[in-house]
């Protein structure tokens, strides 16, 4: 915003006809498209118009110049889609709220999920307002999602599609360290079951020997079958 634009408005917001003024602008602009204006001379002669209709209450405002001749549009900014003029002036008519915003967010951690998250459940909405958003950069992605709808959602459209790979990722080799687990855990219970009869037998001797030994009496014909079998 020029600067004699931002005083212009500044002067509006006081005199609590800002509102007032921004739809008769936006109403003359769509009246002058349609008489057949291009964007830039619609846009030049909707301010020109609205100032001329509003101008300072009191009469001691700053005194009013043709758009055209103080040069307020670039050739760039006539390329310009009509609903980035649209953001534009949301900016300018919000700019106490994004003050706000910028202060009750300074210093939180960013969120670029979360930012664009907000635009795409949003962008059908023409209600939305800064402090409805959760930093400044949602509400960003918001202008941008309602002027670049098409744009938005490609990008949106790249973005899931590249978590959803992300997390084929993620569950793959999820499953490999399960594979690995799993077979470590047979591993222990092979190991477990693979008995050392010897270590046992010498520790229950040493902790319990008659009870061991009159377990073994009653395996005597077995004890006798083995000794007649290692003699042949």
């Amino acid at each position: 915003m020029q600067e004699h634009e931002l005083k212009e408005y500044q002067r509006l917001r006081a005199e609590g006809r800002w509102n007032a003024a921004s739809e008769f602008r936006e109403a003359e602009r769509k009246r002058l498209r349609a008489a057949g204006r291009n964007r830039q001379q619609a846009r030049d002669e909707s301010w020109d118009a609205m100032l001329n209709k509003y101008p300072p209450q009191d009469g001691q405002g700053p005194a009013r110049q043709s758009a055209v001749a103080l040069g307020r549009w670039s050739e760039a900014d006539a390329a310009d889609s009509e609903p980035q003029l649209d953001e534009h002036n949301q900016d300018a008519e919000f700019a106490d709220e994004l003050q706000q915003l910028a202060l009750l967010t300074n210093g939180q951690p960013t969120d670029a999920d979360g930012d664009i998250d907000f635009a795409y459940r949003h962008m059908a909405l023409p209600t939305v307002t800064p402090l409805m958003a959760p930093s400044t950069a949602a509400w960003q992605w918001y202008l941008y999602a309602r002027s670049e709808p098409n744009k938005f959602l490609e990008i949106c459209a790249k973005r899931e599609d590249a978590k959803s790979k992300m997390a084929g990722t993620i569950t793959n080799q999820r499953m490999e360290d399960d594979k690995r687990q799993q077979f470590a855990v047979i591993d222990r219970i092979e190991k477990a079951l693979t008995l050392d009869v010897e270590a046992i037998v010498k520790e229950l001797m040493e902790k319990f020997p008659m009870d061991v030994l009159k377990a073994v009496r009653k395996f005597d014909s077995e004890w006798r079958e083995f000794i007649a079998m290692e003699k042949t």
